[in-house]
């Protein structure tokens, strides 16, 4: 979806009101995840992954079934350039997993030769903003520095919408990663990206899996939900201009 014109004018502080109304979703006839938005959209595509490397002890289950990004998107782009500041990480995708293709750097700080010489597609960050202390701090950082050089930039982060956080909350319970920050909606993350100088394109209502790992019988009548309510989803997957 794309936020109608007039939202943009709340989103760059030109109009004011406690009470904006905002399109979030639509009925939809299919239930994509983001792994598999970003296997069209990345397509021949050159990308800078960050924060590549994942958690080490989850790659190889994430491999097994296909949930492992940095490989989704090594598999389908032109090219894809890992870059972490984790460095057993890198260590451990170069030595172990064979790819070779990778940096370990902040991103923000430090002078990363491969990305500026050349002309990127996107930068993606796959659920990183909800651990940043000030994400609009982080996110202006990273526009300064490479808005020469990358076209676009797709985030995701968990939906404050989704629907397992309504049936959590009618046993009094919220359920969360306890190094997370925030919460998102649509609205706040383009909030958020307005005011680090990008404009955002689209985003995406998406589940966190591919459906064949979400979506069992006994799912059924929840299928139905997330076709009508999207905005149940898990995800929140956002792309943005850096010009």
């Amino acid at each position: 979806m794309k936020f109608d014109k007039e939202i943009l004018k709340y989103l760059e502080n030109k109009e004011f009101t406690n009470g904006l109304q905002v399109q979030v979703s639509k009925e939809e006839d299919s239930i994509l995840s983001r792994l598999e938005i970003l296997d069209e959209k990345l397509k021949n595509k050159k990308v800078i992954h960050m924060g590549c490397c994942d958690h080490i002890p989850l790659i190889e289950m994430k491999k097994k079934h296909n949930l492992w990004l940095h490989k989704r998107i090594s598999d389908v782009a032109d090219r894809c350039f890992g870059v972490d500041i984790d460095k057993e990480g890198i260590d451990y995708l170069q030595n172990k997993l064979g790819y070779a293709d990778l940096v370990c750097a902040d991103i923000r700080k430090d002078n990363i030769e491969e990305i500026n010489n050349n002309k990127w597609d996107y930068i993606i960050l796959g659920e990183i903003l909800e651990h940043i202390d000030n994400p609009v701090e982080f996110l202006s950082s990273i526009k300064s520095k490479y808005a020469a050089h990358v076209e676009k930039m797709f985030v995701s982060v968990p939906n404050g919408f989704r629907y397992q956080n309504f049936v959590n909350s009618k046993y009094h319970l919220e359920i969360i990663n306890s190094d997370h920050r925030f919460w998102f909606t649509p609205y706040t993350l383009a909030k958020i990206f307005t005011a680090a100088g990008f404009k955002v394109d689209e985003f995406f209502m998406c589940m966190e899996k591919p459906r064949e790992l979400n979506f069992r019988k006994k799912l059924k009548k929840k299928n139905k939900r997330l076709l009508k309510y999207p905005m149940f989803r898990d995800t929140i997957l956002m792309s943005a201009n850096f010009n």
